[in-house]
């Protein structure tokens, strides 16, 4: 990233409550500080972010676990983060 370009974006409530639903059922995120960057940035700019879970539905491997991933980016969704 060209650290001249990076613009500090102003942290709303809505980016606060976009923060607190991510991080709802994690013991930590990494790194949090980008992630609250962003955040700002589609709050600024109208743009909403993409978060992209690549994952295998024909895999043998996948299980119950797996679905904490699924139920993670629908709690995104809500939050306006496609």
């Amino acid at each position: 990233m060209n650290t001249n370009s990076v613009t500090n974006f102003p942290i709303t409530d809505r980016v606060r409550e976009a923060l607190a639903v991510s991080r709802r059922g994690c013991e930590e995120l990494l790194p949090e500080e980008d992630w609250i960057r962003k955040l700002a940035r589609s709050e600024a700019t109208g743009v909403p972010l993409r978060i992209k879970l690549g994952l295998d539905p024909t895999a043998p491997d996948i299980h119950v676990g797996t679905r904490w991933c699924s139920t993670r980016c629908a709690s995104c969704r809500i939050s306006g983060i496609r």
